[in-house]
């Protein structure tokens, strides 16, 4: 059982209680990209009603993954981050393009929205590949310099926040990708004619689309926010020295 408050935002609710992700996936709410927003503000927009929401919420277990994010150092969390998230997709990604190749030749005649399946799952690949890259090769060396400094380090582009600034900008093209391609497959409704690879396409796609929503939260709402505060930190302990 969990406590909610109805005036924390959505992100900080599923930091504090990260088995809330999955319920708030069934309800349609943004606790990654959008996950500024309050619980109350959220369950107003999409014309639900709070107790009921609260009610169900407080029913939800605590963990997901057995791992308390809201806890690890910001080392831990790219490690994490790096090992769950990026590994996944770099694997998955490509095996899903793959897959959505074949179902579209296979079945795109009778079902022509497979065509543009395939498209997304292509945009969705060559979106993440480079972000992922840059967050690897420069964001992520940087916030570990950044944790292990006892001195504020010279960065190359200022304050850490002009990079995060474009990640989380990114972060929510991806976001709207997701939003159509599951527009598209009709939330993954499965015809009656679907085969194998249509029906492993279509859990392959729904799979990561959960894993994505959850890999920029912890990005937007617990690694990026330690990392800055921990800059803030070495900034004011420079200004004092």
């Amino acid at each position: 059982m969990v406590n909610i408050d109805p005036g924390q935002t959505l992100g900080q609710l599923v930091v504090e209680n990260p088995g809330l992700a999955a319920a708030m996936e069934k309800l349609g709410f943004d606790y990654c990209c959008g996950g500024q927003i309050p619980l109350n503000d959220a369950v107003a927009d999409a014309g639900l009603n709070l107790e009921e929401v609260l009610n169900e919420f407080e029913k939800v277990s605590h963990t997901d993954d057995g791992l308390d994010w809201s806890n690890m150092s910001i080392d831990q969390l790219i490690d994490n981050i790096l090992a769950l998230h990026h590994e996944y997709l770099h694997g998955e990604l490509p095996r899903l393009c793959a897959l959505a190749d074949k179902v579209a030749s296979v079945h795109g005649s009778n079902h022509p929205e497979l065509l543009d399946v395939a498209r997304l799952t292509y945009e969705i690949h060559n979106d993440m590949e480079p972000h992922m890259q840059k967050e690897e090769t420069m964001l992520f060396p940087l916030a570990k310099q950044i944790a292990a400094a006892d001195s504020m380090p010279a960065l190359p582009f200022g304050t850490f926040a002009n990079p995060i600034r474009m990640m989380c900008q990114e972060h929510e093209t991806t976001g709207d990708l997701l939003i159509e391609i599951r527009k598209t497959t009709s939330d993954y409704k499965l015809p009656m004619d679907a085969c194998a690879s249509y029906t492993a396409l279509y859990q392959g796609l729904e799979a990561m689309e959960k894993d994505t929503h959850l890999h920029i939260h912890r990005e937007n709402n617990i690694l990026f926010p330690a990392t800055l505060a921990k800059e803030e930190e070495l900034t004011q302990a420079t200004k004092i020295s």
